[in-house]
């Protein structure tokens, strides 16, 4: 059972950190933004700074790259779990 948990926990978890519009409907006060509504921010105002948008992402990203790298081989397995024939 565990690879299948691991599986259906790592999508909802990268579904949920990228979350998005609900977030931009629900919160109105910058210090409560979450990581994908501060980088929304960042681009909806007049001259981008590409840096610091550049080193937002990869702030961003490293959560769910840590993730995959813990939890790869429980992934791998419970995603392929029923694909093979007994």
């Amino acid at each position: 059972m565990l690879p299948g948990l691991s599986a259906i926990l790592s999508f909802s978890f990268v579904n949920n950190w990228n979350e998005l519009f609900t977030a931009v409907m629900f919160l109105n006060t910058s210090n409560k933004y979450t990581v994908p509504v501060g980088l929304y921010s960042i681009v909806s105002k007049a001259g981008v700074q590409w840096n610091v948008l550049a080193a937002g992402i990869v702030v961003a990203l490293l959560p769910t790259i840590i993730i995959f790298a813990i939890a790869q081989k429980y992934i791998i397995a419970g995603l392929t779990q029923g694909s093979l024939k007994d």
